[in-house]
């Protein structure tokens, strides 16, 4: 059942492309887009050219679909060896998929792996034919994979009890030697695809690992990037930091063409709190990609320094307003860093958002800063009452006047016959108070 639901699958993206090449009428379009996105309801799904064939299927386990020929003509056009679509892919991301797939490639034209990583394709990943080959599940039976596991950990006993030479500080090179030639790159990656397991399962796999060193937290990280499913990214994500090892290899791939291995090697650095990376990320705030920049805005907040929440300024002008938000609430974490009244001024302006509007105008009136009440005189004018809620006035008049009572007297007189009765009523009631306390000096 399940595998002619997958067949099916490949069948309505087949179509789907076919009725973008022709041109076909919006109904059947329309149609054939419903098919398609009908199944992503049975969750992750991958479609691979392999041996001449097109597999579908779960992970790494599927089998060969008919009649999908156009599915698997426009991916060899195309030079996509695997595509990977999660099963929380929207309509318009499988639209995107199929129109990618069925125009034809040539000179001067961006590749469909540029393409998507430009338009971002949250959802489906594609693989391009030269890249280095990955498996999700273990090529060997789990009897073989145990087998193999007791045989690195019992290396790894033995070397544990040799007594070391007077003046020795590590691993020797012979001891080295022996343990890659046990643990080579392929074993490791047959380990890895243990993750996640039982925690007996997972103690051994991370003690494998951590005597790997950066190796063992480079195969974890190619893993992580061709895990389909999100348990298993989650478990390989957690691994990698568990290890602590691999932050060289991590900073290298901040630089990397996609924008989800960017992303990954930005979080891992941040929960990992790599002090050494601290530059790099600054950098990725200009990345093309929103999601990129909203990692590193975590990330950066997540070093916990002064020097990484102060460059997270800029990022409160930030195009994006997740981007924005979450500069904020990063700079708000870590103690006794100041944020520009300037930035925040811009962002409130920026800010379509009525309750975040308020919240980067209450981070602004925290900051004891002069420019403070320059920019609140600009939120007070009534030129301005348009773009703001009552709310948002009600409180830049307050601030301004606890701050600039003789400034904000100026604005009062004239908000006292302001157009909104909340704004005006709380406009008289504050000039009253002003009166008050001249009367008593």
């Amino acid at each position: 059942m399940l595998e002619r639901n997958f067949t099916a699958y490949g069948i309505a993206l087949a179509e789907l492309v076919l009725h973008l090449r022709n041109q076909c009428h919006p109904d059947e379009l329309r149609n054939s887009l419903a098919r398609a996105h009908m199944h992503t309801r049975h969750g992750d799904v991958f479609f691979a050219d392999r041996d001449g064939a097109l597999i579908i299927g779960e992970g790494a386990v599927g089998g060969p679909a008919n009649g999908a020929d156009e599915l698997l003509d426009a991916m060899r056009a195309h030079e996509v060896r695997a595509i990977a679509v999660n099963g929380a892919s929207t309509p318009k991301e499988l639209l995107l998929l199929a129109t990618l797939l069925s125009g034809m490639p040539g000179d001067g034209k961006q590749s469909v792996f540029a393409l998507a990583n430009e338009l971002g394709v949250w959802n489906v990943r594609l693989t391009a034919d030269d890249a280095p080959t990955t498996t999700e599940m273990p090529e060997a039976s789990a009897a073989d994979l145990d087998a193999l596991v007791e045989r690195v950990l019992a290396f790894i006993r033995t070397e544990g009890n040799v007594v070391p030479a007077a003046g020795d500080t590590g691993a020797t090179a012979p001891g080295i030697e022996q343990f890659e030639l046990i643990a080579t790159p392929t074993a490791l990656r047959q380990i890895v695809q243990l993750l996640p397991c039982n925690q007996e399962r997972h103690a051994n796999v991370l003690t494998i690992l951590r005597r790997a060193g950066d190796e063992g937290a480079a195969v974890l990280f190619s893993a992580l990037v061709a895990a389909a499913r999100l348990g298993k990214r989650r478990a390989m994500f957690d691994a990698i930091v568990e290890l602590g090892a691999g932050i060289p290899m991590l900073i290298t791939h901040l630089s990397n063409p996609q924008w989800f291995v960017v992303r990954n090697a930005t979080a891992l650095l941040g929960d990992m709190r790599a002090a050494s990376a601290e530059a790099p990320l600054t950098q990725l705030l200009s990345h093309a990609d929103e999601r990129v920049r909203a990692a590193a805005v975590t990330a950066l907040a997540e070093l916990g320094t002064a020097t990484s929440a102060r460059s997270l300024d800029c990022a409160l002008r930030d195009k994006s307003p997740t981007v924005r938000r979450r500069a904020l609430h990063g700079m708000r974490a870590v103690p006794d860093t100041p944020i520009s009244a300037a930035a925040l001024s811009d962002a409130i302006q920026l800010e379509r958002s009525p309750s975040m509007q308020l919240e980067f105008l209450a981070a602004m009136v925290a900051q004891e800063s002069p420019e403070v009440a320059q920019r609140l005189a600009r939120f007070c004018s009534p030129s301005t009452s348009a773009a703001y809620t009552p709310e948002f006035r009600v409180v830049a008049i307050d601030a301004l006047t606890r701050l600039k009572p003789g400034v904000a007297t100026r604005f009062l007189r004239v908000l006292s016959a302001d157009r909104n009765e909340i704004v005006q009523s709380h406009a008289v009631r504050l000039l009253r108070g002003l009166g008050e306390e001249r009367r008593a000096g």
